[in-house]
């Protein structure tokens, strides 16, 4: 085992150390070859002729410096030159030599964040956009009239009389711009002008301070 745990090392080891040594032939040659463009791009701007000798030498030295550049980046620790990282191969003792034991991973897993509801605005009632309230009188035999519910407030429920007034006062107080009021004229089921649940509602209105305007003013508005 050990013998083939060093076999495998050593042709690791040496295909990276060739590996190296080509790339820094290679980084010779470029190097030898773009100092010896540069030194003649000079020599022609100067039109100045520099000596055989000192040319080789120079394009030589820059080579050089290539390659031994290239060389140090890629056989550093954990490159792939022979001053690449060390392989250990000592035999330390261990009681547990030879077993394969079970590795725990812990679960890294970040928790989910909890997405916060952004608290919701209360929705305004559609009162606040308008200046006046309506209230049909019921009467006659309908049983809301039999059990002295005689208004209907914005086409809600009938209500009676004490019920009527809460209902107008909480709209006043949602709209400040509620001023008035209004009672379609009175029909089948409704009671007219001049009975007490009629006059009843208008004294609870006025009491609100909100003033009579006629259903024929605003009966284009009210989709009824």
């Amino acid at each position: 085992m050990n013998v083939l745990f060093f076999a495998d090392g050593f042709f690791a080891q040496t295909g990276r150390s060739i590996l190296v040594f080509l790339a820094a032939v290679g980084a010779f040659l470029i190097g030898h070859v773009l100092i010896g463009l540069i030194i003649g791009l000079i020599c022609k701007m100067n039109r100045k002729k520099v000596p055989e000798v000192i040319s080789r030498m120079i394009r030589f030295i820059g080579g050089l410096a290539c390659a031994v550049l290239i060389w140090e980046l890629f056989s550093g620790t954990g490159g792939f030159g022979l001053g690449g990282g060390g392989e250990g191969n000592g035999e330390g003792k261990n009681e547990n030599q030879g077993q394969n034991l079970p590795i725990s991973i812990p679960n890294v897993t970040p928790p989910k964040e909890e997405k916060k509801e952004e608290p919701k605005e209360p929705k305004k009632s559609d009162t606040t956009t308008i200046t006046w309230v309506k209230i049909v009188v019921l009467g006659g035999s309908r049983p809301e009239a039999m059990e002295k519910r005689f208004y209907e407030i914005q086409n809600e429920s009938a209500v009676t009389l004490e019920k009527a007034k809460e209902k107008l006062a909480e709209l006043k107080r949602q709209n400040p711009k509620l001023v008035s009021y209004t009672i379609p004229p009175g029909g089948a089921g409704h009671a007219g002008k001049g009975t007490s649940v009629y006059e009843d509602i208008e004294k609870v209105a006025e009491e609100l301070g909100l003033k009579f305007i006629d259903y024929k003013v605003v009966q284009p508005n009210t989709g009824n």
